[in-house]
């Protein structure tokens, strides 16, 4: 952690970065995958926690990748333990725990619909950069390491 910042710009450093990691979960499960997009650097860099070694690069790329997954995937993600370390005024890293729970919603079915018996618990490592646009995540690879339910 940097020195130089008072304990207000650091929380403030954090509080962003940590809405960066909220922000991503929510736009995924709402389909909203342009802004999910714009969440990163123009260069940005994500991998799945199923696909960790296979990392998507580009903020285009991120965008037209998130918007091929079929349109009745249906998608949760419950996100904690998020923990942002600030290491100067414009670097910031974190890491944080994520549950995924999917289900299929068919065209024109009505919430609630059945949970797949699989759900998925990992971890997201970020870096964070601030940009002329704001704090921006460059790089948000994730990794799993407990499957709930039959595979």
């Amino acid at each position: 952690m940097t020195t130089d910042l008072t304990p207000t710009e650091t929380a403030l450093i954090e509080h962003e970065c940590a809405k960066l990691v909220t922000a991503f979960c929510n736009y995924n499960d709402a389909r909203d995958y342009a802004a999910l997009s714009n969440l990163f650097t123009e260069d940005g860099v994500f991998a799945r926690p199923t696909d960790p070694t296979n990392p998507i690069k580009g903020r285009a790329e991120i965008r037209d990748r998130f918007g091929a997954k079929p349109r009745e995937l249906l998608t949760r993600h419950i996100i904690s333990n998020v923990e942002i370390t600030v290491e100067s005024r414009d670097a910031a890293r974190g890491i944080s725990y994520v549950m995924l729970f999917t289900g299929q919603e068919p065209a024109g079915a009505k919430l609630p619909v059945p949970a797949a018996p699989i759900a998925q618990i990992g971890s997201v490592a970020s870096r964070f950069v601030r940009t002329p646009q704001g704090w921006r995540i460059a790089e948000h690879i994730g990794s799993l390491a407990l499957t709930l339910g039959a595979k």
